[in-house]
């Protein structure tokens, strides 16, 4: 297996590891349980919030507006009415100036609270959506990061195989030139510097 295929896995491995949904955070709000005071417009008059224990739960002077079921141990409001959410096993009590507050659990056939799940609903389709769209991006970056990786590989293999050839082309020139017979002229012939043969030399002698 070559390093190519090798970091393309790697990489396919950590995009898909994107694909599994956390569910741990999620799996605390749905556990918590909801309540709210019954009157419309009870909001107003709430000045403390309890939840099976002395600790007021509504630490700032204004309710905030709900943008879903609010995180455990926190108060919000809608529609003129508050709502808590509680991760323990009793009741939580709703007081305001004028004493105790009326209050009810949020079930799921509760018309008051279906804005919570409807609002639920549409921050998980949202975060589907954004973590497609990441997954999207992560698989499109791997891809282009292997092709990539893969030409400049291939052009590094391409420039080595052409010093390689020419290299070799270069030694058969030289191997070549050794290996062909040198000329000799007449004039490198020892004898013949009169311009007769030495038959004829001999002959005349």
């Amino acid at each position: 297996m070559n390093k190519v295929t090798l970091l393309f896995l790697l990489l396919f491995a950590a995009v898909l590891a994107q694909c599994f949904p956390v569910t741990a955070s999620q799996g605390g709000n749905r556990s918590a349980r909801l309540f709210f005071c019954n009157v419309s417009g009870c909001a107003d008059d709430v000045t403390s919030v309890y939840c099976t224990d002395d600790v007021d739960l509504l630490t700032h002077t204004r309710i905030t507006d709900c943008t879903g079921p609010p995180q455990p141990n926190t108060v919000c409001r809608h529609d003129g009415r508050a709502f808590v959410s509680s991760d323990t096993h009793g009741y939580c009590d709703f007081e305001g100036k004028s004493g105790y507050i009326v209050a009810e659990k949020c079930t799921d056939h509760s018309n008051i609270c279906a804005f919570m799940s409807a609002n639920a609903s549409s921050q998980v389709t949202t975060e589907d959506h954004a973590r497609h769209r990441y997954i999207a991006a992560g698989v499109s970056g791997s891809v282009l990061l292997i092709i990539l990786i893969f030409g400049i590989r291939s052009c590094r293999i391409a420039q080595i195989r052409k010093s390689i050839q020419q290299l070799r082309d270069n030694t058969n020139v030289q191997l070549g030139e050794m290996e062909s017979p040198k000329e000799t002229s007449d004039s490198d012939t020892p004898g013949l510097d009169d311009g007769c043969s030495p038959s004829h030399r001999d002959r005349g002698a």
